[in-house]
């Protein structure tokens, strides 16, 4: 989940676990936030400057 100033933008994971925004803009600053039912994350959230294409925000999940 990512919120802006203006409104929060979803986005589910596919089976491995990838996700992907669109329509971002670039110089922007983003707060990321991941949450699970099924794991908890330690690091839940992330600040994420925008330069032009992001590909390396991985989140490492811990088990119930």
């Amino acid at each position: 989940m990512v919120y802006s100033a203006t409104a929060p933008v979803m986005a589910r994971t596919g089976a491995f676990g990838y996700y992907r925004f669109d329509n971002l803009e670039a110089g922007e600053v983003y707060v990321v936030t991941i949450n699970s039912k099924r794991f908890i994350f330690p690091v839940p959230s992330r600040v994420v400057s925008v330069p032009d294409n992001v590909s390396n925000i991985d989140f490492v999940a811990m088990s119930e």
